[in-house]
């Protein structure tokens, strides 16, 4: 009996794993460069709403790994941006891949602003060389509130069943 039990988990495992889908983001594939297709505000580099120019990839990586990531065995090739667009010429994105976060709802209030999270991750902002969470990325003046806003309002398309009362 005790046998046919582990054989049982065991089988279930391997269908969650063999399951696990390459959609990462409502139901889109993860894009080649490594990015999960999104609107954006400002990009207006391609058609493809997604679509990060590889000079900015490598930045936003580069300061994460840099400022956040002091182990160095990992790099680039260990990140995926979600990317949620450029607001007055900061760009705005989670960073996954090398940190784990507990999967419970938070939030963090900025100028007055609710930001909902499904997990301890929170949005992080780059602007030349430099990233930040969100909340110091606004404190240090990097974007106005009317920019902080209109994120929010992506946000909230998003990550619309965060919002939901």
């Amino acid at each position: 009996m005790k046998n046919i039990v582990m054989l049982v988990v065991v089988l279930l495992l391997f269908a969650l794993v063999g399951c696990r889908p390459s959609v990462m983001k409502y139901g889109e594939p993860i894009e080649s460069n490594g990015t999960f297709p999104t609107e954006s505000t400002d990009v207006t580099s391609s058609t493809d709403p997604g679509y990060i120019p590889a000079d900015l990839e490598h930045g936003i990586k580069s300061a994460y790994l840099s400022q956040y990531v002091k182990d160095a065995n990992y790099s680039d090739q260990d990140i995926r941006i979600r990317y949620y667009g450029s607001y007055e010429g900061v760009h705005v994105c989670f960073l996954d891949g090398v940190f784990d976060y507990p999967a419970w709802e938070t939030e963090e209030i900025i100028a007055g602003l609710t930001f909902r999270y499904s997990s301890g991750q929170k949005l992080m902002v780059y602007s030349d060389g430099n990233i930040l969470e969100l909340t110091k990325a606004y404190e240090a003046g990097w974007f106005s509130a009317d920019a902080l806003s209109q994120l929010l309002d992506y946000y909230k398309t998003v990550h619309f069943y965060l919002f939901e009362e």
